[in-house]
């Protein structure tokens, strides 16, 4: 954050679209540590994904990057799994600029 020296909530939109490429990377690594296709399939599975969405991630003759975004990879390692590993860059420039609050006793008449 410190080094793309945002500071508006505009700006900070942009680290949601990081946090989204993170993830997909983290999945495409994932798919990569399993080497075939039949360990991917059964690690699916094992994760929550279903057989069809496991057979459709781990079976489909596109690339990593592909896949790492399919039904079951997304089923087996959702969003919120990875909220549990590791905080989002979104989240670390909400604590680091949190909202301004207006006190009570500022009243505008008109």
């Amino acid at each position: 954050m410190g080094h793309f020296r945002i500071c508006t909530e505009e700006g900070a939109s942009e680290f949601r679209r990081h946090d989204a490429h993170l993830r997909r990377r983290l999945r495409a690594i994932i798919i990569h540590q399993k080497k075939r296709a039949r360990f991917l399939y059964r690690h699916l599975v094992k994760r929550g994904a279903s057989p069809r969405q496991a057979a459709g991630t781990a079976y489909s003759r596109r690339g990593i990057w592909h896949r790492s975004n399919r039904p079951g990879m997304t089923k087996a390692y959702p969003n919120t799994w990875f909220a549990t590993q590791w905080t989002s860059l979104y989240d670390l420039w909400c604590i680091a600029n949190p909202p301004v609050e207006v006190s009570d006793q500022l009243h505008l008449v008109f």
